[in-house]
């Protein structure tokens, strides 16, 4: 039985190999909200015995994960492949994922690379000038201008030395001109600024590294708050959401129904892969 590779499919595979993996319920959202769920498990499964795609289940929920075979990365001019998912970061990961999806989906992030990217990169040139890798470097668009972000996601707390290190590393590197770090806790964030405080006197040293709460972010972005060394802002009154020039299209929009994603098919298909 033939399998025919849609449009929608290449544009899945795109944002995987972006992502370096994504979950059902997010490829889901992204590109077939405007379909039947059974239409998403049916393409995720033709596109794993077109050996495509891998997947591993996870504690996430117990969704299921999706990255690139060495196949479908030739097939749309990758040149990097997620050999294996370490289920010990993997709802970290997750998390980090879906801050970027909301993000860029409000318009006020554009220009996103993974840490995986920045560190092939880096591993590449034999040179970095980021002495941290952080989870996603991207541009924000700020109302006075659009600013060099890193944004690293923290759901445990690091040790005072650790902390130190990378606010340090940070401070002293190139290339970013904000760090924002998504917390759990208000304590956390605060630790992370406090250790910023010798620097104040520095230019800008007070606009610098900043921390938002991640519960309020995911229950209502624009309305989460900007921690800052001094006051504090919602996200929504000082960015300037854009327009993106994606790369690929989102939510199907730009993607015309296949009738070959349409064909009838159990919703539990996804489970007798």
């Amino acid at each position: 039985m033939s399998y025919p590779i849609t449009q929608r499919d290449i544009a899945v595979l795109n944002a995987i190999d972006d992502f370096g993996f994504l979950t059902t319920e997010q490829i889901r959202r992204l590109y077939f909200s405007d379909c039947h769920r059974s239409v998403v498990y049916r393409r995720l499964g033709i596109l794993h015995k077109r050996k495509l795609l891998k997947y591993a289940t996870t504690t996430v929920k117990g969704c299921y994960i999706w990255r690139l075979t060495s196949k479908a990365a030739s097939a749309i001019g990758s040149s990097h492949v997620l050999k294996t998912i370490n289920h010990n970061t993997v709802y970290h990961d997750v998390l980090a994922a879906e801050i970027r999806i909301m993000m860029e989906g409000l318009g006020i992030g554009s220009n996103w690379t993974s840490s995986n990217r920045l560190l092939r990169q880096s591993r590449e040139s034999n040179y970095s000038n980021l002495e941290n890798i952080p989870d996603w470097l991207f541009t924000f668009h700020n109302k006075s201008k659009d600013m060099t972000c890193a944004l690293e996601v923290e759901i445990s707390l690091k040790t005072k030395r650790r902390i130190k290190e990378t606010v340090e590393q940070y401070r002293d590197g190139r290339g970013t001109d904000m760090v924002w770090y998504f917390v759990y806790s208000k304590k956390m964030g605060e630790l992370f600024q406090n250790k910023l405080r010798p620097y104040i006197t520095e230019p800008n040293a007070q606009g610098w590294l900043h921390y938002t709460l991640i519960n309020d972010f995911l229950s209502d972005p624009l309305k989460a708050k900007i921690h800052t060394m001094n006051p504090s802002f919602e996200i929504g009154s000082v960015c300037n959401p854009k327009k993106l020039n994606q790369k690929f299209p989102r939510n199907g929009s730009n993607t015309p129904v296949d009738k070959n994603e349409t064909e009838s098919t159990s919703i539990q298909e996804e489970k007798n892969l």
